[in-house]
């Protein structure tokens, strides 16, 4: 799993230079403004029951459950599209740049997005994660070539959004191999009604979390759209996009082994579980410091070599967050802890001080009139706050484990 995930974000790597040399950074502003608002209303393309099909007590509620999020999906994607349009239309939260036909474009999406959620809750339940590797190679090797050739016949956003979709929906082909289908599900009101009262435990408690760490990223991109322009977007974007990969790197290589890691220890010796956090949160830090150290000191420089002489900025910006990501680094692996502790509530809160302090950005930097490298380290800040106060939490819920299983009250 771990040499695919390093396959599929290698392929994209690779079409780096090409896409930096090809597209604009205005173009890739408008492409970075309407996937940051996929991704955020992506999340909830089943209305998060997905994410209950590889735990449901037998196939045939897996299949309801899948039947479940087709329903809502259809209707989410429905409602993001007209959403979008409307936003567009009315120049509302700085979405003025796209055209309305964006909305159609959405809608194409989500549909897409939800045959990717649910084929990856059949690989996960039927114990094939190595399908889902091969399905992100999939796609990350579709987008890259597609983009760069849709670049070569017209560089605009549109061309980068369609690759997305297409690629994607060869993402979704794959996963479905794997899918049950041995019985048709029927349809009824009443059986939909029972299965989303029986699982609605996981919008209520995931969904509060994946808002507001969605909503975060949602504002800090319109903020530099709006205040800043989209050519400055198109390099937030970029710069966010590339710092990414590491983070993406370790969650879906390491969080599992994590995982499995933290459980053995509750069962062996629970007081050990603590120490084994801070250790690896430290060793995590320290080496994403290590290896980021040059982007600190010839972030422009690497930027402008990598994807081209328009992307000296964003380098510049890579530079001014990449202590954020360190922190990220660190956090993403560990947080698996929440998934074994009664203190999961805590996860709340990193959420919380993200949106805030994006918000107080927002405001400073309007008011005062703030550079882009001024707002830039204000979105810096408010991150490595999130991921300080995510440490702490993983701490205090990690005792708590420990407490738990020794008896403490």
């Amino acid at each position: 799993m771990m040499g695919l995930t390093a396959l599929g974000q290698g392929l994209y790597l690779v079409a780096g230079p090409f896409i930096g040399r090809i597209y604009s950074p205005e173009e890739f502003g408008l492409f970075g403004l309407f996937v940051t608002a996929w991704t955020f209303l992506g999340l909830f393309a089943c209305g998060l029951f997905d994410m209950a099909i590889p735990a449901a007590a037998s196939d045939e509620e897996a299949q309801r459950l899948s039947g479940l999020s087709v329903v809502l999906g259809v209707i989410t994607s429905l409602v993001s599209g007209g959403a979008l349009a409307i936003v567009a239309a009315q120049d509302w939260f700085g979405f003025g740049v796209l055209p309305i036909w964006s909305g159609i474009v959405m809608s194409a999406g989500m549909l897409t997005h939800m045959v990717v959620l649910i084929g990856q809750g059949w690989a996960v339940r039927l114990d094939k994660v190595m399908t889902i590797g091969q399905a992100n190679v999939l796609m990350n090797g579709a987008r890259s070539i597609l983009q760069v050739l849709g670049g070569l016949l017209s560089p605009v956003w549109a061309m980068m959004i369609a690759a997305e979709i297409v690629a994607r929906a060869a993402q979704a082909q794959w996963l479905r191999r794997d899918e049950n289908r041995g019985s048709a599900w029927r349809f009824s009101w009443q059986r939909m009604y029972d299965t989303f009262r029986d699982n609605a435990r996981y919008p209520i408690i995931f969904g509060p979390a994946f808002i507001l760490d969605a909503a975060a990223v949602l504002i800090q991109t319109t903020m530099v759209g709006t205040l800043f322009g989209p050519a400055a977007m198109g390099q937030f974007f970029l710069m966010r996009r590339t710092l990414d990969l590491p983070v993406a790197f370790a969650f879906r290589s390491l969080s599992d082994l994590f995982l499995a890691r933290q459980l053995a220890i509750v069962r062996e010796d629970p007081a050990r579980l603590r120490p084994f956090f801070l250790r690896t949160s430290a060793a995590l830090a320290l080496g994403g410091a290590a290896a980021g150290l040059p982007l600190i000191i010839w972030g422009r420089e690497l930027f402008e070599i990598f994807y081209g002489r328009n992307w000296g900025s964003a380098g510049l910006m890579a530079a001014i967050m990449a202590p954020a990501f360190f922190l990220n680094l660190a956090a993403a692996p560990v947080a698996r802890v929440f998934q074994i502790s009664a203190m999961a509530h805590l996860r709340l809160l990193p959420g919380v001080v993200h949106v805030a302090g994006s918000l107080l950005v927002l405001i400073l930097a309007g008011r005062y009139a703030w550079s882009i490298e001024a707002g830039v380290i204000g979105i810096s800040a408010a991150i490595s706050a999130q991921y300080v106060v995510y440490i702490m939490a993983g701490y205090f819920a990690a005792g708590y484990v420990a407490a738990q299983e020794n008896g403490e009250s």
